[in-house]
């Protein structure tokens, strides 16, 4: 099987113009969704990418008098894109030196980068902002503070958004009770709402307990203690074993290609594997094992999430 660079050039082997990308963005995506052999993380990688190719070829004329660069948040920064998932992207702009834009030039400048994509189909969340304004906000309100601890540059000034990387991680630390106390909170109303994934007759991939929401609040949590981050952070204070690391990463890579599938097998954005879904993906992806033949494709599909979640 090839790379998933590979799958992304495959399908988007070269933007010729902005006039040209709407429809060879639209192909790039159903192929990569019509891809059976893209599981997971690779198709979150291989869409990225492509849409990576997309961002950068509709920013090529973006002209503004000040520093500017396009930031992939979420999970488009981590490359864990599903086919339904959501492409959060921010613009970041000066002023700390140079020109500073007009609120008419910047406003012009993200409809020339986001609305090629909307038209192709992709659910695109954008926002506006400059660094100082970002990290103000990110103080008052933690969801936009963890949005923030790992962005990636898509196209335009990298030592912009490294420093706007810095200043979000530099607050996570100062503010380092505040925000563990707020990730326990929404921990323990997972727990409650929408309940263990491991007693979910209809699993909630995402928000469930044992989900991917927990394992991105592992991360987040890395970052309170400074560098290295994320989970390497954790396990250099003790917090965590160096062993889980790996129960970790099949956790997610397992959750990633369920939720991958999900949104296939549906056509839609979707957390819940309802139990319409169920033998439909198992029959997919999750053949029967014949040394447990008294139960069936469906039931060992929920039976190892439930396992997963638990070693979450």
């Amino acid at each position: 099987m090839g790379s998933s660079n590979d799958a992304a050039r495959c399908y988007a082997p070269y933007w010729s113009s902005t006039a040209s990308m709407l429809v060879e963005l639209r192909v790039a995506r159903a192929g990569l969704i019509e891809d059976s052999t893209l599981r997971g993380a690779a198709f979150g990688q291989a869409l990225s990418d492509v849409v990576d190719r997309a961002l950068t070829a509709a920013a090529h004329d973006v002209r503004l008098p000040e520093r500017w660069a396009l930031v992939a948040l979420g999970s488009y920064a981590t490359r864990e894109l599903c086919p339904g998932s959501d492409v959060d992207v921010m613009l970041l702009h000066g002023p700390e030196r140079g020109g500073r834009a007009s609120a008419r030039e910047i406003a012009g400048a993200a409809q020339q980068l986001f609305y090629p994509l909307w038209d192709a189909g992709v659910v695109v969340g954008h926002v506006t902002r400059n660094g100082r304004d970002a990290i103000a906000l990110a103080d008052d309100d933690y969801e936009v503070l963890t949005s923030l601890l790992e962005p990636r540059l898509i196209t335009g000034d990298e030592a912009l958004v490294a420093d706007l990387a810095k200043r979000a991680r530099d607050l996570a630390t100062r503010r380092r009770a505040r925000l563990l106390e707020w990730l326990s909170d929404a921990a323990s109303q997972r727990e409650i709402r929408p309940g263990p994934i491991a007693e979910m007759l209809e699993p909630n991939l995402k928000k469930g307990a044992g989900g991917l929401r927990d394992l991105q609040a592992l991360t987040w949590a890395g970052w309170t203690l400074g560098a290295p981050g994320g989970v390497a952070a954790l396990v250099a204070q003790g917090y965590v074993e160096p062993s889980d690391i790996t129960i970790l990463q099949h956790a997610r890579a397992h959750l990633l290609d369920v939720r991958v599938e999900l949104h296939r097998v549906t056509g839609r954005r979707s957390d819940v594997l309802a139990f319409e879904d169920q033998d439909q993906l198992a029959a997919r992806r999750y053949l029967p094992d014949p040394s447990e033949s008294y139960l069936g494709g469906a039931d060992q599909l929920v039976r190892g999430l439930a396992e997963t979640a638990r070693a979450v």
